[in-house]
């Protein structure tokens, strides 16, 4: 199973968290397929909730290069 890359490249691939964020979207994607019904509830949140760490990781990450550039530019 191969997607498009979730994050840009702002470093937060080089940040000890990117695998697992990584990591862990891949074994809740794994384990819907595996023990959760294509059309049941909890589907849809279980994906949701695992791509949110990702994409926090990738906020977070911005934020940090927007007031890191706000800073030397003072």
């Amino acid at each position: 199973m191969t997607r498009e890359p979730l994050l840009p490249p702002h470093g937060c691939r080089q940040r000890k968290s990117f695998p697992i964020t990584q990591l862990v979207d891949d074994l809740a994607d794994r384990f819907a397929d595996r023990c959760v019904e294509i059309r049941s509830r909890p589907r849809d949140p279980l994906a949701q909730a695992a791509r949110r760490g990702a994409q926090s990781l990738v906020e977070g990450s911005e934020i940090s290069a927007t007031s890191q550039n706000g800073d030397q530019k003072n």
